[in-house]
């Protein structure tokens, strides 16, 4: 979901990612011990704001994973949440800000 607003040389966007829950299982065998288990869901929300007042110049300032949302803990078969996240599901760098500055000539 996201959304966007501009007014005169001021904008925002503001998107909300999620991932719903989902089963996480081990390739073992369920006799050893290993049965599936429920990956818990995660919601993080991005903001940008710019500013275009200045001639041929953009300024913006963005804010990834704002609250910070730490992401659930999976571990399955062992190559894609080795580090115990679901890394084709989760990014884990948590709560990020980033200034950049953009000249056009």
């Amino acid at each position: 979901m996201e959304g966007d607003h501009t007014v005169g040389d001021l904008g925002a966007s503001a998107r909300v990612f999620s991932v719903g829950g989902f089963q996480d299982f081990r390739v073992l065998p369920a006799a050893a011990g290993n049965a599936t288990r429920t990956v818990g869901s995660f919601a993080t929300t991005n903001l940008e704001f710019t500013y275009e007042g200045i001639s041929s110049t953009v300024h913006t300032q963005s804010i990834d994973n704002g609250f910070d949302e730490k992401m659930p803990f999976a571990i399955g078969d062992g190559y894609g949440d080795e580090f115990g996240y679901a890394s084709s599901q989760h990014y884990p760098r948590g709560h990020f800000r980033a200034f950049k500055t953009m000249f056009r000539f």
